[in-house]
């Protein structure tokens, strides 16, 4: 569980500082349109990861009013998760998300983070909890599709804005 939580803080470190210092000049598009994946991706996946945040925040929860022992790294992990999507969140609605989703060390991270969430899987399951057990395949398989999203999105601009560029340079010759 302390392996979530160092997990959880780095992402968020990570997208705090590419946040704060990925600026967009001070510039806002205004005829920006979100394509549907884009709109699934910034607004969807977060609001899925803050529920099933959410729910695990509940198991903890019930397993303490059932007087079930709950250790603090179990509070740790399972509120820098909430923290992390809250995170994903607030940058996904700013003004330089494009900046800060798009980066590929960013993108990267959320695939390694998925690795990480397989070894937390792993050691999770010796628990047997059910319930818990599926939250949390849940929450790897949000990760993996959150950085595949960010991949193809970002993969998408590249390719849209390298084909304005050759319609540039095709008007000038």
């Amino acid at each position: 569980m302390t392996l979530a939580f160092g997990v959880n803080v780095l992402t968020i470190i990570i997208t705090a500082l590419l946040g704060l210092t990925m600026q967009n000049g001070g510039r806002r598009r205004r005829n920006f349109q979100r394509s549907l994946l884009e709109k699934i991706f910034l607004h969807f996946l977060p609001a899925i990861g803050l529920c099933l945040s959410l729910f695990d925040m509940i198991f903890l929860l019930r397993k303490l009013l059932t007087g079930d022992v709950v250790e603090y790294h179990e509070w740790l992990s399972i509120g820098s998760l909430l923290a992390v999507w809250i995170f994903t969140t607030i940058f996904a609605n700013c003004s330089n998300f494009e900046h800060i989703f798009k980066n590929r060390m960013l993108c990267l991270w959320w695939i390694v983070r998925a690795i990480f969430g397989i070894l937390i899987f792993v050691s999770t399951y010796a628990e047997f909890e059910i319930l818990r057990t599926l939250n949390n395949s849940f929450v790897v398989l949000l990760d993996v599709m959150f950085g595949t999203s960010a991949f193809i999105i970002s993969s998408e601009h590249a390719k849209s804005s390298s084909n304005a560029m050759i319609r540039i340079w095709s008007i000038r010759l």
